[in-house]
């Protein structure tokens, strides 16, 4: 379930990142169901309170964005994806995340689509010319890339969204933000060479990549 997902990713991500100096960072990008922040907010902090190990409120290192992008935002993301994406390599998208991520030597989660003007696909939910692609992109360490392009690519096909292992998402999260910040930058920028969408299996659940390259298949077919 799309929803249900932030739920889990948001307990996992509390509990391994408490708010402080150079923290990590969770950045939840939500639809356009509501222009009211506090009730977006409420419901983050109603599943917060169902967890023990959890803080009540939505901490300092977490920002909700439940607003549609303007056209001078989207240009600016296509800009910058462009300037980052290797000509003749179209899987090689560089996210907003993972760009932030290097720039700042530090992890930061968020979900990111891939915006590149080489390798758009259909189905964009805005209806839109700015189509979200639904690959996932190699070697980028932003685990909700891979939560939301697989759950467009599984809106898209009718399919259930696939269950995600709480603990093995904190134990991705940790093993990240173990790394050392030019490992991290060299996982950013492996990205942008890659030809394969999906060439670092070690960053991501093998279950959730084995139902998504069926999905994909599915989608090509």
């Amino acid at each position: 379930n799309y929803d249900t997902g932030w739920d889990v990713l948001l307990r996992a991500f509390v509990r391994e990142f408490p708010p402080g100096p150079r923290s990590a960072q969770l950045v939840l990008k939500l639809g356009y169901q509501t222009e009211n922040q506090d009730m977006t907010k409420a419901r983050f902090e109603r599943a917060l309170a169902a967890c023990d190990e959890c803080p009540k409120r939505v901490p300092s290192n977490v920002f909700i964005i439940n607003r549609r992008l303007n056209d001078t935002e989207l240009g600016a993301l296509y800009d910058i994806a462009d300037a980052y994406v290797e000509p003749g390599h179209g899987s090689g998208c560089m996210s907003v995340t993972a760009m932030r991520m290097m720039m700042q030597a530090r992890p930061v989660f968020g979900p990111s689509w891939n915006f590149c003007s080489r390798c758009r696909v259909p189905g964009s939910r805005d209806g839109s010319t700015g189509v979200f692609t639904v690959k996932v992109t190699a070697a980028i360490p932003a685990f909700t890339e891979v939560w939301q392009d697989f759950a467009l690519l599984s809106d898209q096909l009718d399919q259930d969204f696939v269950e995600i292992d709480e603990e093995d998402l904190r134990r991705q999260m940790r093993a990240l933000a173990s790394l050392g910040s030019f490992k991290r930058r060299g996982l950013g920028i492996a990205a942008l060479t890659s030809a394969l969408h999906l060439a670092d299996r070690t960053l991501v659940g093998s279950a959730l990549l084995a139902r998504l390259e069926a999905l994909q298949a599915q989608h090509v077919a």
